[in-house]
Parts: C-alpha cells; sequence; structure tokens
C-alpha cells in the first residue's frame, strides 16, 4: 500500500520541466486575462502531458484572439447603437 501512495504522488506531481512550461503558459495567461487558480494549473498540466507544451500554447492563442475580435466587434457594435440611440419622438 505503501507503493501505491508513492506512484500515485509521482502522477500528480509533474517533472519540473513540466512546472516550469505549465508556468510560462499561466504567467502569459495571467498577463492577458488575469489569476489563475490552482485548477487551471493543474488543467494547464494534464493538457501539457497530453499534447505538449507548443499545442497547448497555439491553442490558447488562438482562442484569445478570437475573444479579441469578438470584444472588438462587440465594442463597435456598442458605438454603433449609441449613434443610431432614436430621439423621442414628438408624435
Amino acid at each position: 500500500m505503501a507503493r501505491e501512495t508513492r506512484e500515485a504522488r509521482e502522477i500528480t506531481t509533474p517533472p519540473p520541466d513540466l512546472q516550469q512550461e505549465v508556468s510560462e503558459i499561466a504567467e502569459y495567461l495571467e498577463l492577458q486575462v488575469g489569476p489563475v487558480a490552482d485548477a487551471h494549473r493543474k488543467l494547464l498540466s494534464d493538457l501539457v502531458q497530453r499534447y505538449g507544451a507548443a499545442a497547448v500554447t497555439l491553442t490558447l492563442v488562438s482562442e484569445l484572439s478570437q475573444l479579441d475580435m469578438v470584444t472588438a466587434l462587440l465594442q463597435q457594435s456598442k458605438e454603433t447603437l449609441k449613434k443610431r440611440k432614436r430621439t423621442p419622438s414628438t408624435l
């Protein structure tokens, strides 16, 4: 049983190079969107182990750029709506 506990601990503790990759990705996310919780770091760690740091980073950058485009479009729509805002009718 002690062996199983040690093996489980080894599985849940990522290797140092993986920790560094996850920390770099988390730092990028923090700069772009805000704090990264421990649960997000765990998810990042799992994704990096499964797909690799490059694939995870590229996917995040792509998704964030799409989010930026949507945000810009929404902001344009808001500006347009303000310009089109009707004045009270004089009927």
